[in-house]
């Protein structure tokens, strides 16, 4: 080969070599930098690198083309990535920012109601929250504050699970739930004896479930037997079965807010001593 062509053909290989570039983008599953964040980096880089270093500025680095690398503490990290190619190797940096994760919890001022009336919950929070999603679990829209604060009515029987999704102002976000229910107050009863002679003298009990901050205003003993039906505020009562016979009680009861249920005792039977 002539001398001249040769100088052309290294001459070739030197500007070829100095026109590559490095780079690289970057992005997170959803979009945000909200610690703690996995982050997805690509090369770009120009021609065919037969290697890649990198170094993620959180002390990690690696040697894979597209790393995926985790950040767990918020703050400006810089990224450089150097291409290396055959005779050359050509660096690149960018900077990054990694926004502080939020938390939230949500509290409510009662978690149980039996009857329709309004639940006051309260978000608490970390970051500068922007704005409250509420969601109530019941159907009905859900609805956005700006405030931590807010009261929501529930109207149909049932279980529900609130949920609050909070947006910080880098648009980092958390939720949080809390579970509330609306339901007739159940009763735990006792009777004892339940079974035996006559005269049988036979002691009623009831704990009902009833919200906090409520009290039983009435309770309705109906013993089965014929006797007149009792009116108390008392949850222990007694009755006298002086006849033979099997008998199935019944109980009803009302609260202070107006909650009230019905309970029909088991059987109770009662015979003349052998």
């Amino acid at each position: 080969m002539p001398k001249q062509y040769f100088l052309i053909f290294l001459l070739f290989l030197s500007l070829t070599a100095k026109s590559q570039t490095a780079s690289f983008t970057y992005q997170s599953s959803d979009g945000l930098f909200c610690s703690p964040v996995a982050i997805k980096f690509s090369q770009t880089a120009t021609g065919n690198p037969s290697g890649f270093v990198w170094t993620f500025g959180n002390g990690q680095g690696s040697t894979a083309p597209n790393p995926s690398i985790i950040y767990t503490t918020a703050g400006t990290y810089t990224v450089k990535l150097i291409a290396v190619y055959n005779t050359l190797a050509v660096e690149t940096s960018q900077t990054i920012v990694v926004n502080a994760g939020i938390t939230v919890s949500l509290s409510a001022n009662r978690n149980y109601i039996c009857v329709p009336g309004s639940i006051n919950f309260t978000a608490s929070s970390t970051g500068n929250i922007s704005t409250y999603e509420w969601d109530f679990g019941d159907g009905t829209p859900i609805t956005n504050t700006t405030t931590p604060t807010t009261s929501h009515n529930f109207s149909v029987i049932g279980s529900y699970t609130v949920k609050v999704k909070v947006t910080d102002v880098s648009g980092c976000k958390a939720t949080g739930t809390f579970d509330v229910v609306y339901k007739n107050p159940p009763v735990a009863t006792t009777v004892l004896p339940v079974e035996g002679c006559i005269p049988a003298i036979v002691n009623f009990s009831a704990t009902p479930d009833i919200p906090a901050g409520t009290t039983v205003t009435n309770y309705t003993w109906n013993f089965g037997d014929g006797s007149p039906v009792v009116n108390t505020t008392s949850s222990n009562v007694s009755n006298t079965y002086t006849a033979v016979g099997s008998y199935i009680p019944t109980l009803s009861f009302t609260t202070s807010e107006g909650c009230s249920n019905n309970y029909t005792f088991g059987a109770i039977a009662y015979g003349t001593p052998p």
